[in-house]
């Protein structure tokens, strides 16, 4: 998986031989060819392999966060890390549109990673909310599925500025974004002891 995100980052997807990819895998065209049916097999493959990797990046920042109000924080860490991994591998899911254009089984197969991938976003973008709720870092009246679909278009957006200018990417603009976000309705201000929010 590797070798082929190198060679398609190097070559592009369209352009990208399965001889180069044997090569960056330090492999026979042969041992690729055992292992996938075809090089958009591999390919796609591939992409699902990078989009799995992003949901790990976030799991791994938080899987081991026991504190419900460390966890938002652990969690955002993650999405700024997932962003920036993404951006920049994000040309190579662009370009998998035309790659699966012209082959209905193989759209269908992207289609439903990019939807397993969204979809387990929304769901740890629920849980990290709802764990703020719980924790009391955030309001308990605010409306999740708005912020959940909010802090999706945010990381999508991100990922998309990063992909072709590297400086939207960078931890301190991303952490002000997320801020700004959570900062406008959904963190509590702080309530002076004896008053309740």
């Amino acid at each position: 998986m590797r070798g082929a995100r190198e060679a398609c980052l190097e070559c592009g997807l369209a352009a990208v031989r399965m001889e180069q990819i044997a090569a960056r895998a330090h492999v026979s065209k042969g041992t690729l060819y055992n292992h996938f049916e075809s090089r958009e097999d591999l390919l796609l493959s591939m992409l699902e392999d990078q989009l799995e990797a992003g949901t790990q990046i976030v799991l791994g920042a938080i899987e081991v966060e026991r504190d419900s109000r460390l966890f938002v924080d652990r969690w955002i860490d993650g999405l700024i890390l997932m962003i920036r991994s993404q951006a920049q591998t994000a040309p190579l899911v662009y370009q998998a549109w035309a790659l699966v254009a012209e082959a209905p089984a193989l759209e269908h197969r992207f289609k439903k990673a990019l939807r397993g991938f969204t979809e387990r976003r929304a769901s740890l973008t629920r849980e990290a909310l709802e764990a703020g709720q719980a924790s009391g870092a955030f309001r308990r009246d605010a409306d999740l599925e708005a912020f959940t679909t909010a802090l999706l278009a945010l990381i999508s957006g991100s990922i998309f500025r990063g992909s072709v200018d590297p400086a939207a990417v960078e931890p301190a603009f991303l952490r002000a974004s997320f801020d700004a976000l959570l900062n406008d309705r959904l963190r509590l201000a702080h309530v002076p002891s004896g008053e309740s929010q």
